[in-house]
Parts: structure tokens; C-alpha cells; sequence
């Protein structure tokens, strides 16, 4: 599958999330996280497969997307 078709649905709502779409987070409030699908990892781990969030002005932060994110989720920008 194409990444270009690639969406996560928004809980409660009509929203897809696509990868390059920027959100904030309540709980990181001060920070903007890009959205992005693909291998990744964090902390040291093994690379995984999945939907992940990358912090707008420290690329190098990386948090995977869990389902407690997206509950969380207060601004999305296209």
C-alpha cells in the first residue's frame, strides 16, 4: 500500500491522519510532533513498523504513535 493512502483514523471523529500531518498533543503542549508511517525506532530498541510522531524541531526525538496519542491529540495541521 502506497504511503499516500495511508490513514489513521482519529478516534471519535470524521479525521485521518496522514503521514506529514502536524499535531499537538496535551500533554507536550508546547511541542509540535510531525506524523509519519514507516520503520523507526526509539530508546535503543529494535527497528518496528508502525505510525510514529517526530518532534518539529528536534528530528531526532521520536515517539511511537500509541492509542493514548491520539486520544490526546488537540490541532492538526494538513
Amino acid at each position: 500500500m502506497s504511503q499516500l493512502n495511508m490513514c489513521l483514523q482519529h478516534p471519535n471523529t470524521d479525521i485521518c491522519l496522514f503521514p506529514d500531518y502536524k499535531v499537538k498533543l496535551g500533554r507536550f503542549s508546547q511541542d509540535r510532533w510531525i506524523v509519519k508511517y514507516g520503520w523507526y525506532s526509539w530508546g535503543g530498541n529494535r527497528e518496528v513498523c508502525g505510525w510514529y510522531l517526530i518532534d518539529e524541531n528536534d528530528m531526532a526525538i521520536v515517539k511511537p504513535l500509541q492509542s493514548a496519542d491520539l486520544i490526546d491529540i488537540y490541532i492538526i495541521e494538513s
